[in-house]
């Protein structure tokens, strides 16, 4: 069953033979302000517009759900250094109206094997929201 994803660099899907999810999502809003300092009284402050939208995530790459994670993270790490721009999909839904690009990509070696495999790769991701 497919959660989510991030056009078709990752799919986030749960099924007998593969899973491959997220945890810890959360998104970011807010709005642009701007202070005008007046002399001998209190600044003003204007309001500029909303601001992009981030979403974070945290995905585990795990080969004993059936995922491989070296070939998972170079695809999000080629993302972040192309500056991919895609749609983002998670529960059926875009979490805003515009796409979104993936702004940093840090990843965690969980596990290595004596043999220098790596199984388990947790990746902490961050996407902003893109305006064209």
């Amino acid at each position: 069953m497919a959660i989510g994803n991030f056009g078709s660099t990752i799919s986030f899907v749960t099924s007998s033979s593969k899973m491959q999810t997220f945890r810890n999502y959360s998104e970011t809003i807010g709005s642009r302000w701007v202070d005008h300092n007046i002399q001998g009284r209190m600044p003003r402050s204007e309001f500029l517009g909303a601001d992009l939208m981030t979403v974070s995530m945290t995905v585990e790459l795990n080969a004993t759900l059936g995922v491989n994670p070296w070939s998972v993270r170079d695809k999000l790490k080629n993302a972040v250094r192309n500056g991919t721009v895609d749609v983002l999909v998670i529960g059926g839904k875009q979490p805003a109206y515009n796409k979104f690009k993936i702004i940093s990509a840090q990843d965690t070696f969980d596990q290595i094997l004596n043999d220098g495999k790596i199984p388990k790769i947790t990746m902490n991701l961050t996407f902003k929201e893109h305006l064209e």
